[in-house]
């Protein structure tokens, strides 16, 4: 029975309007959630192997190693010390990635925000993938 479960949730993808506070994503593509939070919403697609992210007026697909990719590059910036920095300049922070044409300035609260929804993301795909092979491996010794 917890087979057939994980295989309508595996199926379940893609074609679907998603919406966080009332903002629609339009055609954009969707799938099964596994982040959301105030500001954006994060969907994983089987078919196409995608990460869908939805944050503010940003909208990507990535594939899973370039997520992880992204999701680095976002933790990589060191929030404490712009904080601490009375510049005007330390206020806002670029986020540019080339190869999705990303290019997002954001304030510090929005930056704490996105980090907060991709290590969400994140933690539901370990966590997926933990009980996948849990569940598969016990499966195997039945």
């Amino acid at each position: 029975m917890q087979q057939s479960t994980l295989k309508i949730k595996q199926n379940y993808c893609c074609h679907m309007s998603a919406s966080v506070n009332n903002s629609s994503f339009g055609e954009f593509v969707g799938g099964v959630e596994l982040y959301q939070n105030t500001k954006g919403v994060v969907f994983q697609c089987d078919r196409s192997n995608r990460i869908n992210l939805f944050f503010l007026n940003l909208k990507a697909q990535f594939k899973i190693q370039d997520f992880v990719k992204f999701r680095r590059d976002v933790n990589k910036i060191d929030i404490k010390s712009k904080l601490m920095d009375i510049s005007d300049e330390c206020d806002y922070e670029l986020i540019q990635t080339p190869q999705y044409n990303i290019s997002e300035r954001l304030t510090l609260c929005e930056l704490i925000q996105l980090r907060d929804l991709v290590n969400g993301a994140q933690f539901a795909l370990d966590l997926n993938s933990l009980l996948h092979q849990i569940l598969y491996s016990e499966a195997d010794l039945v």
